[in-house]
């Protein structure tokens, strides 16, 4: 246990409080920060950046002059860059196959994309604004089966749209209209 009030990294301060050239509480802190450099590195290695940072500031909290710090952190902020740009590659693909008409139910479709954008970054205002207009489409598609006479694949398309935006205004009209084609058939 190296972190926490009774982690090794608490007890070797501890010691340094009372007796500051303790060499061997000094050379126990530094091995306290090799195990969370460690662990930090597995973390990057898998992708985990959220876990890397946190160890990483276990160590600036109890070694902040140790001399992995500025690696971890500069590997740190180049992995969050890598996939803030696959983020980026992907919210593309998604914009592409959205103005492809590859909507849902495709291979590669605009809202699988989009949703994994969100599934990796649930922040991500331009997945959510894609999602919107995924949203959107599929009230137009269903736009396009009322005006075919077909209310079962309406209705279907503006469920899902339902569940995607649930606030969207063109569902409400949509519905309205789909209401109308049902009383005439």
């Amino acid at each position: 246990k190296i972190t926490g009030s009774d982690g090794a990294a608490a007890l070797y301060r501890e010691v340094l409080a009372t007796d500051k050239a303790n060499a061997i509480a000094n050379a126990g802190l530094v091995k306290c920060a090799d195990a969370l450099a460690t662990k930090a590195h597995d973390a990057l290695a898998t992708g985990d950046t959220v876990a890397a940072e946190a160890r990483t500031q276990e160590i600036a909290a109890f070694l902040p002059a140790y001399p992995g710090l500025p690696d971890l952190r500069g590997r740190i902020a180049q992995a969050a860059a890598d996939a803030a740009s696959a983020r980026d590659v992907k919210l593309d693909a998604a914009d592409d196959a959205l103005r492809a008409g590859r909507i849902i139910d495709a291979p590669d479709s605009a809202l699988d994309l989009y949703r994994a954008v969100l599934a990796e970054d649930p922040g991500s205002a331009r997945a959510k604004a894609g999602i919107d207009a995924v949203a959107k489409a599929i009230v137009a598609q269903a736009g396009r089966a009322i005006d075919d006479s077909n209310a079962p694949a309406a209705a279907k398309l503006l469920d899902r749209a339902q569940q995607l935006g649930p606030g969207l205004p063109a569902i409400s009209a949509a519905r309205q209209r789909l209401k109308a084609l049902s009383d005439r058939l």
